[in-house]
C-alpha cells in the first residue's frame, strides 16, 4: 500500500499544476495566454491612428530613437528624460529597418515574459498554494497592461525589467554570492536607466538588508551591498558621463527631478497633470520650457544640474509657505493613486476601446493595488520578514510618485511589486476559509470593501485626457506632417465631439495649407471669438490671403514662420507672472507699478504693452491712449488693444474715435466680444439711431446662445421693441 500511495503522488494531475509544482507548465500557459491577448490586440489596433500617428511622448520617443539609428542623436545636451527606452526602441529600428512596428511586438513579448517572472516569484515565496498561478493568470486580463504593452511608451520595458530584478531579489535576498548581488544592481541599473525612480529605493533597500542581520553579523552585508552599487553606478555611468561632458554638471541619468516634484506641488496643482501656465507639456517644448524658466528665475544660464535642484528648493520653499495646501493636496494625490478610473496622460483608453471593445470587460488596475495595500498590511501584521525589502521598495516607488504628480503609466511600472502583496492577501484568504475562520473573512471582505470606496472617490477636477483630446492631437500631428485630409477627418471628428478652442486655429491653419482662404478665414474668427486674448497672426494671415493681399508664396513662407515660432519660447520673467498673478483679484495699481518696470525692459513686447495700457485705463489715466495706439502701431490685428481703446475713448465721450476702432475690431472679427454693444453705445451717443437699430440686430442675433451676455441682450431687445435707450454696461 506504500508504493501505492508513493506512485500517486508522483502522478501527474491538474491540481498539482494549480499549486505551482510543475513551474515549466505553469508559466507557459500564462505565457501563451497573454500573448495571445496581446497580439490579439496589437493586430486589431496596429493600423488605426494610436499606432500609425505616433503623438506627444510616444513620437518624442520614436523620433529620438531614428535619430540615434541613424547615428545623429537629436538630444546632445543632458537627459533631461531617461534615455533608455529611446535605445531600446533605436536597436530594433536598425536591426530591423523593414519591419513595421518590430518593437511593440517585441514589447507584447516582454509584456507576455513580465508575467512569467511574476508567476515564479510569487511561486518562490508560495510553492505550494494555488495564490501564485491564479494571481498571475488574473494580471493576463489587467486592461491597463495590455494596453501599454502596445504604445510606443516605456511602460511596457518599464515593468519587464522591475519583474526580473523582483524575481532575482527573491532568489538573492538571503544570499551572500557576491555574482548574484552584481547581477541584480545590474538590473537595478538598468531599470534606472529606463525609469530613474528606483534609484529613490534602493537606500531603503539597502537599510532593511543590513536589518535583516543580527547585530553579530550585520558586518556581513558590507560586501554584498557594495556589489550591488558597484554595479549599479557602473551601469548608469554613461549617462552620467554623457550629462557631464554635455556641460549639465553632475546628474547621474536625467534632471526632470525637480521639475516633475514641482509639477505635482505647485499651487494649482490637480495631483495629476496640470502645470503652470509657463510650462508647456508637449515633451518637444517642455525641456525648453523648464530651462528658460530656471533661467529667468535665477537671472543667467543654469547647467541642467542647478535646473534640478533649483525646482526642487523652488518646491520646498512652496511647501513650508503654504504647509496646509501641501497636506491637502498630499492627501488628495494619495486618494488619486487608487483611483478606479484610468489616469491618462497621453492617451485616452476610451479610445482604444472604440476598435478592441472586448478590452471594456477587463479590469483596472485600481484592484490589483486594493488587494496588494491589505496584503502589505498582513505582511507587517504578521511580520513575515522576507518579503520586508519589497515593502520597502513599493512603499519608497510609491512615495516618489505621489511626491510628485499620478499618473497609469507610473503607477502600473509597480505592477511586479503589487503583485506579491495581491497574493499574500489571496494566501491569507484561502487559510481563514479552510480553518473557516468566518469574522475574518467578514473583516477582510469589509476592509476590501473600504478600500473600494477610495477608490471610487470623484476626481472630477483632474485633467484627464478624452477622445476628443485625441482626435485633436491626431489631427495636429497630421497637420505637421503635411497629411492634410487626415488632419481635416481627424480635427472634424475633434469638432463633433468637444468644440476645443485650438481645434478652431488649427482648421484655419490647415484651410490655408488646402488654399481655402475664406474658410481659413471663417475658422480664425471662430478661434479669436472663444478666445479673445489668443495670438492673432493667423487671423491676420487669413484675412490677408482672404483679400488677395498676399501671394501664395509669401503665405507658405509666412505659415512656415509660423510652425517655427511655436519651437521659440516667449519670454518667461517671474515679475510678469507675478504682475499677471495680481491682475487677477483687480490690484490694479500694484500690477501698474509691475508693468511699467517690465516696459521699460521689454519696449516691443506687444502682450506687456497692451496689460501695461488697460491697467491704465483700469487706474482711469490719460495715458492709455499713446499706449494703446502704440501697441496697435506694432501689431494692427491686436484686437484687445483696439477694443479696449474704443471702450476708453467712449468713456472719455470721444465716440467718433471709439466708433473707429469698434468698426475695425468687427471687420476682422465679427461678434468680438461685446464690440458690436458698445459700437451700439457710441452710434446712439451721435445720434445714429438707423445705424444702431441695425447694429442691434446682428448683435442679438450673434449673441443668442451666449449666456454670459444675457442682460445686454435683453437690453438690446428691449430698445428694439421700445426704442428705448440702451443703458452702459
Amino acid at each position: 500500500m506504500r508504493k501505492q500511495s508513493n506512485l500517486n503522488e508522483k502522478r501527474f494531475s491538474p491540481r498539482k499544476i494549480l499549486q505551482g509544482n510543475y513551474p515549466f507548465i505553469a508559466s507557459s500557459f500564462v505565457f501563451i495566454c497573454s500573448l495571445t491577448i496581446n497580439l490579439v490586440y496589437f493586430f486589431q489596433t496596429c493600423f488605426t491612428p494610436i499606432i500609425t500617428i505616433p503623438i506627444l511622448d510616444a513620437k518624442y520617443y520614436l523620433d529620438w530613437a531614428k535619430s540615434i539609428a541613424n547615428g545623429t542623436p537629436t538630444i546632445s545636451g543632458a537627459f533631461f528624460v531617461e534615455p533608455g527606452y529611446a535605445y531600446f526602441l533605436s536597436f530594433f529600428i536598425k536591426v530591423f529597418p523593414a519591419i513595421p512596428n518590430t518593437p511593440l511586438l517585441v514589447q507584447s513579448l516582454l509584456g507576455s515574459l513580465s508575467l512569467v517572472f511574476i508567476f515564479l516569484t510569487l511561486r518562490h515565496f508560495y510553492p505550494r498554494s494555488y495564490a501564485p498561478l491564479l494571481t498571475t493568470f488574473l494580471l493576463v486580463f489587467l486592461a491597463p497592461l495590455i494596453f501599454y504593452n502596445n504604445l510606443y511608451l516605456k511602460t511596457s520595458l518599464e515593468i519587464f525589467l522591475i519583474s526580473t530584478s523582483t524575481f532575482l531579489l527573491a532568489k538573492t535576498w538571503e544570499s551572500k554570492k557576491i555574482f548574484s548581488w552584481i547581477l541584480l544592481g545590474i538590473l537595478f541599473g538598468l531599470t534606472a536607466l529606463t525609469k530613474s525612480n528606483i534609484l529613490y529605493t534602493t537606500p531603503f533597500l539597502a537599510i532593511t538588508y543590513v536589518f535583516s542581520f543580527s547585530k553579530t553579523t550585520r558586518k556581513d552585508s558590507f560586501w554584498p551591498l557594495l556589489a550591488f552599487f558597484a554595479s549599479l553606478f557602473l551601469m548608469i555611468s554613461p549617462a552620467s558621463i554623457h550629462n557631464w561632458r554635455a556641460n549639465g554638471g553632475f546628474v547621474p541619468i536625467n534632471y526632470s527631478g525637480g521639475p516633475n516634484l514641482y509639477l505635482g506641488n505647485w499651487s494649482e496643482s490637480d495631483g495629476a497633470m496640470k502645470p503652470p501656465e509657463y510650462i508647456s507639456l508637449d515633451p518637444r517644448f517642455e525641456e525648453r520650457d523648464w530651462n528658460n524658466a530656471t533661467t529667468a528665475f535665477v537671472g543667467q544660464p543654469v547647467k541642467a544640474s542647478r535646473v534640478n535642484a533649483f525646482w526642487t528648493r523652488q518646491t520646498l520653499k512652496e511647501i513650508s509657505l503654504n504647509p496646509k495646501h501641501f497636506a491637502t493636496l498630499t492627501l488628495s494625490k494619495t486618494l488619486l493613486y487608487f483611483q478606479s478610473k484610468i489616469i491618462d496622460d497621453n492617451f485616452a483608453i476610451a479610445y482604444v476601446i472604440s476598435f478592441t471593445p472586448w478590452l471594456h470587460y477587463f479590469y483596472g488596475y485600481w484592484l490589483v493595488l486594493i488587494f496588494s495595500t491589505v496584503g502589505i498590511i498582513l505582511v507587517f501584521w504578521r511580520k513575515e520578514r522576507r518579503l520586508y525589502p519589497f515593502a520597502s521598495i513599493i512603499l519608497a516607488y510609491t512615495g516618489t510618485i505621489i511626491a510628485s504628480h499620478i499618473t497609469e503609466r507610473y503607477r502600473i511600472a509597480l505592477l511586479p511589486l503589487t503583485a506579491i502583496f495581491c497574493a499574500t492577501s489571496f494566501v491569507w484568504l484561502g487559510e481563514q476559509i479552510s480553518k473557516r475562520k468566518f469574522a475574518k473573512i467578514i473583516f477582510f471582505i469589509i476592509t476590501i470593501f473600504g478600500f473600494s470606496l477610495f477608490a471610487k472617490y470623484p476626481f472630477s477636477q483632474v485633467t484627464t485626457v478624452s477622445i476628443a483630446d485625441m482626435e485633436n492631437n491626431f489631427g495636429y500631428a497630421e497637420l505637421q506632417n503635411q497629411n492634410l485630409p487626415s488632419a481635416r477627418e481627424h480635427f472634424k471628428k475633434s469638432l463633433t465631439l468637444n468644440k476645443y478652442t485650438n481645434v478652431y486655429n488649427f482648421m484655419a491653419i490647415l484651410a490655408l495649407e488646402e488654399k481655402k482662404f475664406n474658410e481659413s478665414l471663417s475658422f480664425s474668427r471662430a478661434f479669436i471669438g472663444l478666445w479673445p486674448d489668443a495670438e492673432t497672426y493667423v487671423l491676420r494671415l487669413a484675412y490677408q490671403a482672404s483679400n488677395q493681399e498676399i501671394s501664395p508664396e509669401e503665405i507658405r513662407n509666412t505659415l512656415t514662420q509660423i510652425e517655427k515660432s511655436a519651437e521659440i519660447a516667449p519670454q518667461m520673467d517671474p515679475l510678469a507672472e507675478e504682475g499677471f498673478a495680481l491682475i487677477k483679484p483687480g490690484k490694479f495699481q500694484e500690477a501698474e507699478t509691475i508693468f511699467e518696470k517690465l516696459y521699460q525692459e521689454y519696449p516691443e513686447n506687444d502682450k506687456i504693452i497692451t496689460n501695461l495700457a488697460r491697467l491704465y485705463q483700469e487706474n482711469k489715466k490719460p495715458k492709455a491712449e499713446e499706449i494703446f495706439l502704440k501697441a496697435i502701431e506694432m501689431n494692427s490685428f491686436n484686437l484687445i488693444a483696439r477694443y479696449n481703446l474704443g471702450i476708453f475713448y467712449a468713456d472719455n465721450n470721444q465716440h467718433l474715435k471709439a466708433i473707429e476702432q469698434y468698426k475695425k475690431v468687427l471687420e476682422y472679427v465679427p461678434g468680438y466680444q461685446l464690440t458690436r454693444f458698445y459700437l451700439a453705445q457710441s452710434l446712439l451717443a451721435t445720434n445714429q439711431k438707423t445705424e444702431l437699430t441695425e447694429q442691434l440686430k446682428i448683435f442679438v442675433q450673434e449673441s443668442e446662445f451666449n449666456a454670459d451676455y444675457s442682460q445686454e441682450i435683453k437690453i438690446a431687445n428691449d430698445f428694439i421693441k421700445e426704442n428705448s435707450v440702451p443703458a452702459s454696461n
